[in-house]
């Protein structure tokens, strides 16, 4: 399933951002090769602040969006 949703994405030049991961989790992601330098899905390990991982999230898709905009 994760493959499938990175192929869409690639196709639809979009991007996913998973925030709140816990980090054996992002270490399984990892090894299977789901989560890759350049890919369309960003993973943004769980910290022990409540909200943080989203907030980082928020604002790298928000960074994402505007770099994007740009090349239209």
């Amino acid at each position: 399933m994760f493959s499938d949703h990175s192929e869409s994405l690639r196709e639809a030049q979009g991007k996913l951002y998973l925030s709140g991961v816990d980090p054996a989790l992002m270490e399984r992601f990892s090894r299977a090769g789901h989560v890759k330098a350049a890919g369309p899905v960003e993973v943004i390990e769980a910290t022990p602040n409540l909200g943080e991982s989203s907030h980082t999230a928020f604002h790298q898709a928000e960074t994402w969006v505007i770099e994007h905009k740009a090349d239209e």
